[in-house]
């Protein structure tokens, strides 16, 4: 081992350390080295090695995955925070709010927004505090801004709460459109119970488990990361019940667009244009999320096959709102046909004058 003077060097933990720390070192579980954290010893300004060298992060499992996911997620979701921002913008600037469907994305952009906001911050907060740490439920002495993480943790799940609720709404309305489009009550006659429905129930949900988690002190110095047993429930339905409603109403729009597609070219269809098709409504209706059905701790698995799966579940969450914003904003046939439509009007005064 060789280093610059007055430096600190890093190799992968060795495995007498990984026993020292309760690991089960059996040649069936042999933890693999990308996973492993690293121990440390410092070089001296004099060219010789410390004696000792630091094996204390060996008890840290996975802590260049969750450092890098952690990193990922905070340059995806300010990403997806400026692109919803700007298509916020966009339908106000060319003053297409005044139809029904754009004020419902204006309503579904907005929750992305907050939800994509409040994840940033518990991120910078929250989680970056406690990737240290081997546990994965988050204690308060862990964290900055230790008298709020419990705060953060509520907003958290509040806006997320939200999110899922006008994600319902999108699905609802795009499920309606196509399948409903000449004999169904129009949406807009129910205006103020869509409102209600995307904006208060979470909040009176949250509520409710605000008051649960309250009665609960045992849970108060570990920033409400941690279940509540059955009780959790009370926050877990609404999200479980938003996506396999719009599950449904997914599997029963693309059933009903492949039959009528089906019809119209005589039996015939393109496999291409389904797969698309089915691509470009996944995300508006949440069927990403499918892969959250998956739980993974990184601080308790070795399997390098499920730390993957926790990094695409990170990276699909954090990427929702720039994956909306492209769909339903910048391919949006109502943006460039407006858009167009004020170039040409502004050609026009400029000729005429």
């Amino acid at each position: 081992m060789s280093a610059e003077p007055d430096s600190m060097s890093k190799t992968k933990c060795p495995d007498m350390s990984l026993m020292a720390f309760h690991y089960d070192d059996d040649d069936d579980n042999e933890i693999p080295l990308a996973i492993r954290s690293n121990a440390v010893k410092k070089c001296q300004s004099n060219g010789t090695w410390i004696q000792h060298t630091d094996y204390r992060d060996c008890s840290i499992l996975a802590k260049d995955v969750r450092q890098s996911v952690v990193k990922t997620r905070i340059i995806l979701q300010s990403i997806s925070i400026i692109l919803s921002i700007g298509a916020v913008i966009i339908f106000i600037y060319l003053r297409l709010y005044v139809k029904f469907y754009i004020q419902l994305l204006l309503n579904f952009f907005t929750s992305i927004i907050l939800s994509t906001m409040m994840a940033l911050l518990y991120d910078i907060y929250v989680t970056k505090g406690h990737l240290q740490f081997s546990d994965n439920v988050i204690l308060q002495k862990q964290v900055k801004f230790q008298k709020y993480c419990r705060t953060f943790t509520f907003l958290y799940k509040e806006t997320r709460m939200m999110n899922y609720s006008w994600m319902l709404i999108e699905g609802i309305f795009l499920h309606n459109s196509a399948v409903f489009a000449f004999h169904c009550k129009k949406m807009s006659e129910w205006r103020r119970t869509i409102y209600i429905f995307g904006w208060f129930v979470p909040n009176i949900i949250m509520a409710i488990y605000g008051v649960i988690r309250l009665k609960h002190s045992d849970s108060m110095d570990r920033c409400w990361t941690d279940t509540i047993g059955t009780l959790e429930w009370t926050f877990m339905f609404f999200p479980y019940f938003c996506f396999f409603f719009n599950l449904l109403l997914y599997c029963n729009l693309i059933r009903f667009i492949l039959i009528k597609t089906v019809f119209i070219n005589n039996g015939h269809t393109k496999e291409f244009t389904w797969i698309k098709l089915a691509t470009i409504l996944m995300p508006i209706f949440g069927i990403q999320y499918t892969i959250y059905m998956v739980t993974i701790d990184p601080t308790a698995t070795t399997s390098l096959f499920l730390l993957a799966i926790f990094r695409i579940q990170n990276i699909v969450e954090s990427l929702q709102g720039t994956i909306v914003t492209i769909i339903l904003c910048f391919l949006n046939k109502d943006i460039t046909m407006t858009d167009s439509s004020k170039q040409y009007h502004r050609s026009e005064s400029t000729i005429k004058r």
